[in-house]
């Protein structure tokens, strides 16, 4: 009995040991990074120096990958720190379509709730909800025009069918938020080439095309919206601006005298120093972990 009372207190002192061993074990574990910032030329800039840069343009593209949680969460602080300081602020999103344009307007003027625009828009992508909903409450709550900048899918999926000719078949009144036809044109743009290399043979010739339809749709209404005397950050997926191609060689047909910065994600093992082959993809390129976990 003797033995058993005092066993408790015999092995206590290894328990305490072993706990402030495995505490100072994690202690000493540096915590790791989430994101790095780059220049295009490869030098790690500070979120001071991106955001006052943003803060300085008319136009700036946030290039993303649409199931990237840390990107995702640096779109909105992006946002929240232009109003701080950009009057007339416009937040464009690739991933609301023309067809809900109405719809959009009547929520970000609180003629409906964010219920009622959440049932009955027809164009919202499965991640919604989680991905860009917050950013688009957060501009509707704080008076910042917000607005869908896409063509209708179906549009593009008939010009990756016919090409070019199927947009003159169009009924519908949302062909007047189409830019001017014909659509110009480089098929020579690297971005471009490298996507007709995707898909080789007859009918590769049009994979492109549905994805200048949408590059160009994109760049006309944000021109509308420089137009009209507002500053724009616009969400895009990163292929659509990469290298300053894309929506930015179509607003260069649009718009003249706008000063535009871009902002691309890559996604590397090792985020402390930026890859050689992503240099130059755009004026700020962010990093994240590959292993980082994703929304869908």
């Amino acid at each position: 009995m003797e033995h058993r009372r005092n066993f408790p207190f015999r092995i206590r002192p290894i328990v305490f040991i072993t706990f402030f061993g495995l505490s100072l074990h994690l202690n000493a574990q540096k915590k790791p990074d989430l994101f790095k910032i780059f220049n295009s030329k490869g030098k790690e800039v500070s979120w001071k120096k991106l955001v006052n840069t943003a803060r300085t343009s008319d136009l700036v593209f946030f290039g993303e990958y649409h199931d990237d949680p840390i990107i995702h969460y640096l779109q909105l602080q992006v946002l929240k720190e232009l109003s701080k300081t950009v009057r007339n602020l416009a937040l464009g999103l690739e991933m609301i379509e023309w067809t809900d344009a109405d719809l959009l307007e009547k929520y970000v003027s609180h003629t409906i709730d964010e219920h009622t625009f959440l049932k009955n828009a027809k164009s919202l992508w499965t991640n919604y909800s989680t991905d860009y909903a917050p950013m688009v409450k957060w501009a509707v709550d704080n008076k910042i025009v917000v607005f869908g900048s896409n063509v209708p899918r179906a549009w593009a999926s008939g010009v990756y069918k016919y090409g070019f000719t199927y947009l003159d078949t169009i009924q519908s009144e949302l062909k007047s938020k189409l830019p001017p036809l014909p659509i110009p044109f480089e098929p020579d743009l690297p971005g471009y080439k490298k996507m007709l290399e995707m898909v080789p043979g007859h009918g590769g010739e049009n994979f492109p095309k549905a994805q200048a339809i949408k590059d160009a749709s994109m760049a006309w209404t944000i021109a509308k919206k420089l137009a009209d005397g507002h500053t724009v950050l616009h969400l895009n997926g990163a292929y659509h601006t990469l290298n300053f191609e894309g929506i930015i060689w179509y607003i260069q047909q649009y718009t003249s005298n706008v000063k535009i910065i871009s902002i691309t994600t890559v996604r590397q093992n090792q985020i402390q120093k930026l890859e050689k082959e992503h240099r130059g993809k755009a004026d700020f390129i962010i990093v994240v972990p590959s292993d980082m976990i994703r929304t869908h």
